[in-house]
């Protein structure tokens, strides 16, 4: 219920549910049974079991436990502030793509798509959306016929990621391409 106060989405405070149940999956199996036994050497032994494999988790495992640890302190829930003893991150995510295109970059990218298969053509009006109407790929993916109302040429969707409602153009090329893929 804190994290929902912060205004974090259902999606991400189960994410951060899942870390942390490993955490204390992690706990349980060292026999710590009282959130006041824990101390900084659980918290190293565990981040250190996690990260060997999977970095990105350790990374973000680093943030949520800290973040939790905080919370237990200032709430009085726990007597020392076990945030100060995790270790700071230095994970180095990967580079990512560019979160523009330049229209020649879009029409290049849409013209290389052979729409002579159903998967170019899937590709085309998966593009199109993402293309023209900025939408998510969660909000693709998660399309539905009734989201698309033909008889007033829009879209209707509760976003993914924001859970919010949103009403897009159904613009002749995307409805176009829809079709011609369906």
């Amino acid at each position: 219920s804190y994290r929902q106060l912060e205004r974090l989405t259902q999606h991400t405070i189960y994410n951060q549910e899942q870390l942390l149940s490993r955490f204390l999956q992690f706990l349980h199996s060292k026999n710590i049974t009282s959130i006041n036994a824990i101390n900084e050497v659980h918290i190293i032994k565990y981040l250190s079991v996690i990260g060997i494999k999977y970095k990105s988790v350790a990374s973000l495992s680093i943030y949520i436990l800290r973040n939790f640890f905080r919370y237990l302190y200032q709430h009085k829930y726990i007597n020392t502030d076990l945030a100060a003893f995790i270790p700071r991150d230095n994970y180095k995510k990967q580079g990512k793509l560019p979160s523009t295109y330049n229209g020649e970059e879009v029409k290049k990218l849409l013209s290389s798509i052979d729409r002579s298969t159903a998967v170019g053509k899937r590709n085309y009006s998966i593009l199109l959306l993402a293309a023209i109407l900025g939408l998510r790929a969660s909000d693709i993916a998660n399309l539905k016929f009734e989201n698309v109302s033909w008889e007033n040429s829009n879209l209707s969707i509760t976003q993914f990621k924001t859970g919010k409602e949103l009403e897009l153009p159904l613009l002749p090329e995307i409805g176009n391409a829809i079709i011609e893929y369906l």
